[in-house]
């Protein structure tokens, strides 16, 4: 499934999930009821469920360890006031390195939007939204126990899902937020309450402390993992193990589960960030370039003077059709040649790379019509077993699932354990890391815009209306910075 796909699946999804709510008022089910009975509100594109159930929990954390939370709070303002002048620093750095570099590339910028199908790919959705869910609640969660801390009631805490993204929210009974010389205020729905601003900071910043402190502990135990999962894997010191084989696949009849992969063509493999370099090397045009080079006495003595397997191309035989490269007195004519000497013996050579190429004759697999897009993959495993087939450039991605890991005998867990949980720590720091720098940028509609004003209100004696006008630039070039990041993020995707 391409991005295209999924997004057409997306919008097919939440178009029937509107017609049915439509229709059901229209035969007047009672719908809105039941929604409104638990909590649950819908728009297009959107489910919002909202409880009171947590308060109870938030209330407990928030009197029993208050002594503590005061303390554990007071270290979140710190960390949010460096956060609110490292966002800058971040959003300027990025800046720098787009526009330093001669030419925009996925790998060159810090902040990098994760969009599935893209630069996301589909069989780790689980542990980006997995890793968004938490970083979300754990964020939340911090405001609703800071508030408690406080003295300022929780109302309700809820969990949303926004097309495809998940998040969390949280309501408080009284409005904290407000500027120093406001009356106190109340209305019949919502009351105002009076606290310092550095109260008010201590409730803003919580979320992104706890944002910070997750991606920390996630990263500690990243670093504990080997020590953690001893007694029931051992980690490969090289190569990737094979974890899952798609069946029918051409794959499937050479390897076996716990094979360990130590090559891809010429692409060496160790870890899994290499399995998705050299799957991505095999989708290059460089790589469909490129020559299979074989000594020229292996050539003559296995070469065949019958063309049958050229005449029926097929890659299962004990010979196959191959193209010689114009050199050695060979016009780009077709030869059979032994399916084994080219997988044992070749080495991979560029068109232009005569000092490879030397003292060797050089082939390039023969495509039969209809099968454009298709390249020679060799596979080699660490027993030394070398074999071949021809396939698309993500075919190995698609059929061929691998880990680093090895697990004992008496282990009752499968292989692919320890590489999920890797995979779902490794999104936790990245997503809740950004989380926690991010939402402090001093930007509209972020933490860090009211962060902003209650720092100006601590650290400088400015009358009102100018501490707004000046926090109100900051907010405005900060998010200009923000989408211009993006912007450029998401043009360097494309």
């Amino acid at each position: 499934m391409n991005g295209r796909e999924a997004v057409f699946i997306l919008c097919c999804f939440w178009l029937f999930f509107f017609l049915f709510e439509k229709f059901a008022a229209l035969i007047k089910w009672k719908v809105e009821e039941w929604k409104r009975d638990r909590g649950i509100s819908t728009h297009f594109g959107g489910i919002w469920w909202q409880t009171n159930r947590f308060n109870g929990f938030f209330q407990f954390l928030g009197v029993k360890y208050r002594s503590f939370l005061l303390l554990w709070f007071r270290i979140g303002v710190w960390f949010g006031i460096f956060a609110l002048i490292g966002s800058l620093l971040f959003l300027l750095w990025n800046l720098f390195i787009f526009f330093t570099n001669s030419s925009l590339s996925s790998d060159l910028p810090l902040l990098t939007p994760l969009i599935p199908g893209v630069n996301l790919p589909f069989d780790q959705l689980f542990y980006y939204f997995a890793a968004l869910a938490i970083s979300g609640i754990i964020h939340e969660g911090g405001h609703a126990v800071a508030g408690v801390v406080e003295k300022i009631g929780v109302e309700s805490f809820g969990i949303f899902l926004m097309a495809i993204y998940p998040g969390a929210f949280v309501e408080f009974k009284q409005d904290f937020l407000q500027e120093e010389g406001e009356e106190e205020l109340s209305t019949p729905n919502l009351m105002k309450k009076k606290i310092s601003p550095f109260q008010q900071l201590k409730i803003i910043c919580a979320g992104s402390w706890h944002n910070a402190v997750l991606a920390f502990a996630a990263c500690i135990l990243l670093y504990l993992l080997p020590l953690v999962l001893f007694p029931f894997y051992s980690s490969l010191d090289q190569g990737l193990m094979v974890t899952s084989l798609e069946k029918g696949s051409a794959a499937e009849s050479r390897l076996q589960l716990g094979d360990v992969i130590i090559g891809i063509s010429d692409c060496e493999l160790n870890g899994l960030e290499s399995w998705n370099k050299c799957n991505s090397y095999l989708l290059e045009p460089s790589y469909a370039s490129k020559l299979l080079c074989i000594p020229l006495s292996s050539f003559n003595e296995h070469k065949t003077s019958e063309l049958d397997c050229c005449n029926q191309i097929h890659w299962e035989g004990r010979q196959q059709c191959f193209s010689l490269n114009d050199q050695n007195d060979f016009q780009n004519q077709n030869v059979c040649i032994s399916a084994r000497v080219v997988v044992e013996e070749s080495k991979f050579c560029t068109i232009e790379d005569e000092e490879c190429k030397k003292d060797l004759v050089c082939l390039k697999p023969v495509i039969k019509e209809g099968e454009e897009g298709q390249v020679y993959i060799r596979v080699e495993t660490q027993d030394k077993r070398l074999f071949a087939f021809r396939g698309s450039g993500a075919s190995l991605w698609q059929t061929i699932g691998v880990g680093t890991w090895k697990s004992r005998r008496f282990s009752p867990f499968g292989n692919r354990i320890p590489d999920m949980l890797k995979q779902w720590l490794t999104y936790i720091v990245s997503i809740s890391g950004a989380l926690a720098l991010l939402n402090m940028a001093p930007a509209f509609y972020l933490d860090g815009q009211h962060a902003c004003s209650m720092f100006l209100q601590l650290a400088f004696t400015l009358e009102s209306k100018r501490r707004e006008y000046i926090s109100w630039w900051i907010c405005c070039i900060t998010t200009v910075l923000l989408v211009v990041n993006i912007l450029l993020s998401l043009l360097a995707l494309f």
